[in-house]
């Protein structure tokens, strides 16, 4: 990681403990992640609302639409792999050929993890070098050992899905701003995502803190449909919307990179679970299970996030302090 630029220099060591006190007495976890009490606490924020709805547009914003990919992955899947990308990266040393992102490193934790076949995984890591997003690594002195590099596409892109993230967080968790606002150090999104695949890789799943919304987890670009559901309410209705919102097959195939019987298929099986109502072919409404669902996944969201950030605020400060 690179030394510490200026700006963070004046931050003390003081007062990221007392940053990291406060996520412990803020944000409770228990071993399935974060407690129901700190998830309903954080809902009953008063802008709590509005810093869900900031969030859902940033991810409908930066979707990145891609028939090849969606023919093969989901959404987690592909967040998965492009996460512990990083992760697998930032644990690579120079004279240690078993460390460090290969394609066979990546299968193997997908396996160990039931997240994704082999095939699979290598054909997104396939396609993840033919996008520019990872890239071989540079001056390897063992050419057989064919690793891998996340690239400045690659970070900047998940820079940007945080930048928007925090902006909602610190509306309603104000005490995480200093975390957030080191979001901007070179080092700080390696160390974020490194401390959220550790919550991973020790099991945490944020679907099993809302299972109802398994559904749209798991589809190509369902999690993603979903928030533009849920954005599409009325200008004076509420944030999730409590009136039927609008839905355009054609429209939300064109937009998400799925064809109309996928989307059709995603809103059918959502009816059948009683996620949504169908009042007819252009509108639709969210019932209770989903809403509560979205919530509890939005605000499990913010408090892992904003732990996240913590950790890595307080990794730069470590690493100010060896260096």
């Amino acid at each position: 990681m690179e030394r510490l630029d200026q700006s963070f220099e004046s931050s003390t060591q003081a007062s990221v403990h007392a940053s990291e006190r406060a996520v412990r007495h803020l944000a409770p976890f228990g071993p399935d992640g974060p407690t129901p009490q700190a998830i309903a606490e954080l809902q009953a924020h008063p802008r709590f609302a509005a810093a869900a709805k900031i969030a859902a547009t940033g991810l409908v914003d930066l979707w990145r639409g891609n028939r090849v990919l969606n023919t093969m992955v989901n959404d987690r899947i592909r967040l998965f792999i492009s996460m512990h990308a990083v992760y697998l990266h930032s644990l690579s040393r120079p004279n240690d050929p078993g460390s460090g992102l290969t394609a066979s490193r990546m299968t193997a934790l997908c396996a160990e993890q039931k997240f994704c076949s082999p095939g699979r995984t290598k054909a997104v890591l396939m396609l993840m070098r033919v996008f520019g997003y990872l890239a071989p690594a540079p001056n390897e002195a063992d050419r057989r050992l064919r690793r891998l590099v996340p690239t400045e596409l690659l970070m900047a892109l998940h820079r940007e899905r945080y930048r928007r993230l925090f902006d909602a967080i610190t509306m309603v968790l104000p005490e995480h701003a200093e975390a957030a606002s080191v979001q901007f150090h070179p080092d700080f999104t390696a160390f974020y995502i490194c401390r959220y695949c550790e919550r991973f890789l020790a099991g945490f799943r944020f679907v099993d803190l809302a299972p109802d919304i398994r559904h749209f987890m798991d589809h190509n670009a369902g999690f993603i449909i979903l928030c533009h559901m849920m954005l599409s309410g009325d200008a004076d209705d509420a944030y999730p919307p409590t009136r039927p919102v609008p839905v355009s097959l054609s429209a939300l195939s064109r937009r998400f990179g799925v064809s109309r019987a996928h989307v059709r298929r995603l809103l059918q099986n959502a009816t059948d679970e009683a996620l949504l109502e169908r009042l007819d072919d252009d509108r639709v409404r969210l019932l209770p299970r989903l809403v509560r669902a979205t919530n509890d996944f939005m605000a499990a969201h913010f408090l892992i996030a904003a732990d996240c950030a913590q950790g890595a605020l307080a990794d730069i400060a470590r690493e100010r302090t060896v260096a």
